[in-house]
Order: structure tokens, then C-alpha cells, then sequence
């Protein structure tokens, strides 16, 4: 079982995550000519962050709508975004899909 304070520490994880990927939504935004993929730039959003545990070992997934499911180049910005913060996440445990 977790404890409340483990429970605790992944909420403001999650909470930290959703702010980060915000951040790369305004900056994809600024660079909206460096993506060739099909994206709705007007409703783009993050809309679930999540936090998982399999016996492999554990990972933060970010989960972004308005995008084409298939967009790796931009997945990959935002996920340059995110780690470049230093907040602890890093390209081996998360994981950023986009979804319309």
C-alpha cells in the first residue's frame, strides 16, 4: 500500500508535470512552423497526466488533445520541454501521446 505521503508526493509530481506540459504548449505554439503535423493549434491542450508502476519500473505519462495521434516530432518537443526543466523527469520514464 502507498502511504499518504507517497500519495501526496504524486500529486504534486502530477500537478508539476501538467504545469511543464503547459509550458510546452506555449512554446510549440511559438514555434508552430517547426511542426508538420496535423495539429489544432486553437484547442490544443493537456488534458491527463498520469503516474504508473509495472513491474518494469515506473513512468509519468502526459496525454495532449487536439493533435494527431501520430506526432512524433512534436511529442518529442514537448517532451524536451519537460526534462529540460529539471524537475526529475526525464525521456526514460515519460511518455507524451497526443489524441484528438
Amino acid at each position: 500500500m502507498t502511504s499518504n505521503d507517497d500519495t501526496a508526493r504524486h500529486r504534486d509530481d502530477l500537478k508539476l508535470l501538467k504545469s511543464l506540459a503547459n509550458k510546452g504548449l506555449v512554446a510549440a505554439r511559438l514555434r508552430r512552423d517547426h511542426f508538420t503535423e496535423a495539429i489544432n493549434w486553437g484547442d490544443l491542450r493537456c488534458v491527463e497526466v498520469g503516474y504508473t508502476v509495472t513491474l518494469e519500473g515506473e513512468y509519468y505519462q502526459v496525454l495532449i488533445e487536439e493533435a494527431n495521434p501520430s506526432c512524433p516530432k512534436f511529442c518529442e518537443f514537448i517532451r524536451e520541454i519537460i526534462t529540460a526543466a529539471g524537475e526529475g523527469f526525464d525521456s526514460f520514464n515519460l511518455e507524451v501521446r497526443t489524441a484528438w
